[in-house]
């Protein structure tokens, strides 16, 4: 309920937040979480707001790629919908990757991954790269989101599951 009250009214205010240098917490609302998947940036998103544009409305990000395929970087055929680089994207999807491919918490403690991660963005700094700690924290509340969701679902869902009873019961013996 909070979440639909401050995406009426107070969406231009926490996108003033989540902007503010030194941000320490996840983006919470869906149409947020959503558009930043989908390529926008944090002041892109902004802005449209300020226009009056309904995030929920928003259409991928275009993707305006003119790579030169004998220089080894990838085309927009290539990228697929792999939205445009922003920081807040970056640690999501790293977030992502750990939980999804079981991987450790502390891979970033890896020397070899963390030059592979330096290697792809040109203008990443060491500090852009969460820690460990920082890693588990947002894992956590990644997993409390999604459990905070699954109750709600839950919750929901009385009426449209079925319980059968067992036909092999001591009665029928």
């Amino acid at each position: 309920m909070l979440h639909l009250h401050i995406e009426r009214f107070h969406l231009h205010n926490y996108l003033d937040l989540a902007l503010q240098e030194g941000r320490d917490w996840p983006i919470q609302l869906k149409v947020m979480k959503e558009c930043i998947v989908n390529g926008y940036s944090l002041q892109e998103l902004k802005s449209l707001v300020e226009k009056g544009v309904d995030l929920k409305s928003l259409p991928p990000h275009p993707v305006s790629s003119t790579s030169n395929p004998s220089s080894g970087a990838a085309g927009a055929d290539d990228r697929g919908s792999t939205p445009l680089f922003s920081f807040a994207m970056f640690h999501k999807l790293l977030i992502d990757f750990i939980i999804t491919d079981d991987q450790s918490l502390c891979i970033v403690k890896c020397e070899e991954f963390w030059h592979l991660l330096l290697l792809l963005k040109n203008d990443l700094k060491d500090s852009n790269i969460p820690r460990c700690t920082k890693i588990k924290s947002d894992i956590l509340q990644a997993w409390k989101d999604y459990f905070t969701v699954l109750k709600t679902d839950i919750q929901h869902a009385v009426g449209n599951v079925s319980f059968t009873i067992d036909i092999w019961s001591l009665d029928s013996q």
